[in-house]
C-alpha cells in the first residue's frame, strides 16, 4: 500500500497558515509547508 502524496501548502503569511490549519486540520494526513529563507528573493514566512 502506498502513501498518498502530501498536499503542498504555500501560505503568504502566518495568518494564512493558521486559517488553513483551522479549516483543514482534520482533512489531511500529510502536508508539506513551503517557506523560504529570509535571504531568499521570495517572500519568507516568519515565525513571529
Amino acid at each position: 500500500m502506498t502513501k498518498p502524496e502530501p498536499l503542498v501548502v504555500c501560505p503568504q503569511n502566518r495568518q494564512q497558515w493558521r486559517e488553513w490549519l483551522h479549516v483543514h486540520h482534520d482533512q489531511h494526513q500529510n502536508v508539506w509547508l513551503v517557506y523560504h529563507k529570509k535571504t531568499s528573493s521570495f517572500f519568507a514566512l516568519t515565525t513571529r
